[in-house]
């Protein structure tokens, strides 16, 4: 996480932090930001968006049920939405390659936090330009993801790819596919058609 020099008086309309880091270091974190935005933090909205990778997807409830924890100690709860990333690309190949997780291996990780956020009302969101297939969601009706197509972000397209098995999926058009990276690296690897 990066610290930005705040203009003295600017007003702070939305904290979004990012949990690319190892998540417990993130989390230990989340509220030690400069004093100027303590209370900021705890009168606006926050956004927690957390990269799924290698080093974290195993601590994907655990970050879900300290979220809710730290969260809930506001009078007014302030979180806006959590929202997980499915990595796109790395300065170097070889990274994305070491830190990617193969997405039958990132289910039940991923599933299980978005199932307790939502069980206490937090909005998520998985599933859109950066996130992950909406395979990746099915089996729960409460958890499902899907994208309006009409919505989709126009530089997504480029990035995105569907696979062999995508093409008997009832999901689609609102799912966003698969990554073009994941796909050369992992095959369909974790693919689950709807119907």
């Amino acid at each position: 996480m990066h610290r930005l020099p705040l203009a003295a008086g600017a007003p702070l309309t939305e904290f979004v932090p990012s949990a690319q880091e190892r998540i417990a270091e993130c989390v230990a974190r989340l509220l030690g930001v400069p004093s100027a935005w303590r209370v900021s933090i705890a009168e606006r909205p926050v956004v927690i968006n957390t990269l799924v990778e290698r080093r974290n997807v195993l601590l994907l409830e655990g970050h879900a049920r300290h979220v809710i924890e730290t969260f809930d100690r506001y009078a007014e709860n302030r979180l806006r939405m959590v929202s997980y990333s499915h990595p796109g690309s790395y300065l170097r190949e070889s990274d994305y390659v070491d830190r990617v997780v193969p997405l039958d291996e990132v289910r039940p990780h991923l599933t299980g936090a978005v199932r307790l956020l939502r069980e206490r009302g937090v909005a998520v969101e998985a599933s859109g330009a950066c996130g992950f297939p909406s395979c990746v969601f099915q089996g729960d009706p409460t958890i499902a993801m899907f994208t309006e197509p009409e919505l989709q972000v126009p530089e997504t397209s480029p990035d995105r790819v569907y696979g062999e098995a995508c093409g008997r999926c009832t999901a689609q058009p609102r799912c966003v596919g698969l990554r073009r990276l994941y796909v050369k690296h992992l095959g369909e690897r974790g693919i689950v058609p709807y119907g």
